[in-house]
């Protein structure tokens, strides 16, 4: 979960992603943050999100797209 922070933080600085109950509607991300953050976390944890895994539902929360995250690297 660190890890995600951290990429979060580089692509919007200062954002308190931690705490958001829906980073989208909330305007932390928009489509644009969404592609910096999908082609960080795909270096960062060696994976490829697929554009079936580009949803607003694994985007709502940090801990939502863990756990996409974790399901991307587990099949």
């Amino acid at each position: 979960m660190d890890k995600l922070l951290e990429v979060l933080e580089t692509v919007k600085p200062g954002v308190d992603f931690k705490n958001s109950k829906d980073m989208i509607s909330e305007g932390l991300i928009d489509s644009f943050d969404m592609i910096s953050i999908i082609a960080n976390i795909n270096e960062a944890f060696d994976i490829d999100f697929s554009v079936a895994d580009i949803t607003p539902e694994n985007f709502q929360t940090v801990q939502s797209l863990y756990e996409a995250i974790e399901r991307i690297k587990n099949s």
